[in-house]
């Protein structure tokens, strides 16, 4: 069967070349390139799950078959376990980074600006740095906004998967949406006035900045962090929460794999800030749309946020 087309293209790489790769002086294990495959004949929910639980990352559900993220190495696995995955050819218009799409320190900017133009009920704080030194930042919503209120407070987490950059574009709009709206619109009124309202606009900026880096997508989805022991690079941030922390065959104990959980629960940067009393995050099927406003973003919530906070001033 013939699958939707998914809005995600990796960056191609030969074979041999990956395989020469893997070795590494003293037995670390390098860095894979991850391509996307297709595995036919899978239909139930069983197989997808004997398949997420190898380490790969399921991208597109079809009726008889699924798309999957991996190395050539986890392909190899999956193949002793019967499944045959082949190479997924993405039309080459997916090839390229969009410039449509925001840049971290355009995404910076954009929040400085927000921020100045609603002072009364949006502020920013910074609250940890990435592996590369970047500021994480969080923009707080809601009416009063300097004073630390008992009220509900409702986090939106965006970006913990690096090529889903259309998350990011979210964050905008939901900041954008909250502020502009403020005393115009009554419903957009009462949950500011009634909430404190978190947005983490992108939690993984090394992770997305590298994705878009180059002249090809490069399918990356876990930070940049490195793994001690390896040279196999990043944790998946959304197999590193404390909660059932490698529970469930749907993460990877391997460094090299896209699913990777982390040597411990909350050990990379992001993790740990960004707890809070209740959450939403935002994700995209199949990774990535051709354009920011050519698909629609889907959300997951849970409840558990505590983290050391300080506010970031704006750029000149």
């Amino acid at each position: 069967m013939s699958l939707t087309p998914v809005r995600r293209t990796l960056v191609p790489v030969a074979a041999s070349a990956l395989l020469l790769g893997l070795l590494t002086p003293g037995g670390a294990t390098a860095e894979p390139s991850y391509d996307l495959y297709e595995i036919s004949g899978v239909t139930t929910a069983e197989e997808r799950s004997r398949i997420a639980a190898s380490g790969v990352a399921i991208d597109h559900v079809g009726e008889e078959s699924v798309l999957v993220t991996g190395s050539v190495h986890d392909m190899a696995e999956l193949g002793e376990l019967g499944y045959a995955a082949e190479p997924y050819a993405l039309p080459e218009t997916f090839a390229n980074p969009d410039p449509g799409y925001t840049t971290y320190p355009e995404l910076l900017e954009i929040i400085d600006d927000l921020v100045a133009a609603h002072p009364d009920i949006a502020a920013q704080e910074v609250y940890g740095q990435s592996h590369e030194g970047r500021d994480l930042v969080a923009v707080k919503i809601s009416d009063n906004v300097s004073v630390d209120e008992d009220q509900p407070e409702v986090l939106f987490t965006h970006s913990q998967h690096a090529r889903e950059h259309l998350t990011v574009e979210m964050a905008i709009y939901l900041m954008r949406l909250l502020t502009d709206g403020y005393g115009e619109d009554e419903r957009v009124t009462g949950l500011v006035d009634s909430r404190e309202i978190w947005i983490l606009p992108n939690v993984n900026p090394d992770g997305s900045e590298y994705d878009m880096a180059g002249d090809t997508w490069r399918d990356w989805r876990k930070n940049r962090s490195p793994n001690e022991g390896s040279s196999a690079i990043g944790t998946d941030l959304n197999r590193n929460w404390a909660h059932n922390w490698g529970c469930c065959n749907g993460s990877s104990g391997d460094p090299s794999s896209i699913t990777y959980r982390g040597d411990s629960a909350e050990s990379a940067p992001r993790s740990k800030p960004s707890r809070t009393s209740c959450a939403v995050a935002w994700w995209t099927a199949s990774s990535r749309s051709p354009a920011p406003s050519t698909s629609t973003p889907t959300a997951s919530s849970s409840c558990g946020r505590t983290g050391t906070r300080t506010t970031r001033s704006p750029t000149a």
